[in-house]
């Protein structure tokens, strides 16, 4: 049974098939309630490339289990409710299904005509416009760092490859973390908020940020178990406006979601204009009916 389902969905999977295409395939059944029945051609896209067969059974196994499931208490419920007692359960699938043929309209339009690209200067544009938005609410580092146990080969040399103001050993220490390091980064366009970096390296303390940060940084700390390493090539305190590079994605996302707005609104300001002109709708008054 399951090798069956297996090679059914792992034929699916290539959506090119020619047997998507032949109805016997496609209404092969899989499991039956009552008068339901689950076919081939519902578990399209239901396993994932790459993988395994034994997961694969496992969620064919869910799936099935959970689709009888519901269409079990389905069944009750269809049975002991009765729509014409419940006229608003009706309404509401209408209106739910109205919704989601507008949204897919409104994606397909915005998907063709709306322009997504966003220059640096409407970025810059936005970002200085709206700034007060964009004060940091805690001490927020660029740095490099690393977290690796103490048991560590060569851990001695970790901090001399960190200090170098060179960057002479930036290729070794990053395969030495790639290996070694349950926690590093070296992309020094990153920012990372203390809270959320002291998460990853506990031991990292920093005291009196306005007045210690003008003059440390550098941090090498270690616990019971771990040692941490933390380079510090820029920071900004809490309360000043966050760097571009840190929030330059959420500002793109704001300004598309602004974008798709202002888009959505005229598109539908547009349509009523021309349909009104048009003669496609009128406003009944009380008096038209006499």
């Amino acid at each position: 049974m399951y090798k069956l389902l297996y090679g059914i969905l792992l034929l699916l999977s290539f959506t090119s098939c020619e047997l998507l295409e032949n109805t016997d395939f496609q209404q092969k059944p899989l499991a039956r309630v009552n008068n339901e029945t689950l076919i081939a051609s519902d578990l399209v896209g239901l396993i994932p490339n790459g993988t395994s067969y034994e997961d694969s059974i496992k969620i064919v196994n869910e799936y099935i289990d959970q689709w009888l499931r519901k269409q079990l208490i389905l069944d009750k419920a269809k049975s002991n409710i009765s729509l014409d007692k419940h006229p608003e359960i009706e309404k509401q699938v209408e209106n739910y299904r109205d919704d989601l043929l507008i949204y897919a309209y409104e994606n397909a339009l915005i998907g063709s005509k709306l322009d997504t690209s966003i220059s640096e200067g409407e970025l810059a544009l936005y970002y200085k416009k709206y700034q007060e938005n964009f004060k940091l609410k805690e001490l927020t580092l660029n740095a490099s760092c690393l977290a690796v146990n103490k048991d560590a080969p060569k851990i001695d040399s970790v901090k001399i490859w960190m200090r170098d103001p060179l960057g002479r050993y930036a290729d070794r220490i990053e395969e030495y973390a790639l290996q070694y390091a349950y926690f590093f980064s070296f992309d020094t366009t990153l920012w990372f908020e203390y809270s959320a970096l002291l998460n990853k390296m506990p031991a990292i303390k920093i005291y009196s940020p306005e007045t210690v940060l003008k003059y440390r940084t550098f941090y090498e700390r270690d616990d019971s178990s771990n040692k941490y390493y933390l380079k510090i090539h820029n920071y900004h305190l809490a309360g000043a406006l966050a760097p571009m590079s840190m929030i330059e994605k959420k500002l793109k996302h704001i300004i598309l979601n602004r974008r798709r707005t202002s888009f959505i609104e005229n598109m539908y300001e547009e349509l009523y204009r021309k349909s009104f002109k048009a003669g496609q709708f009128e406003i009944i008054k009380e008096e038209d009916e006499s």
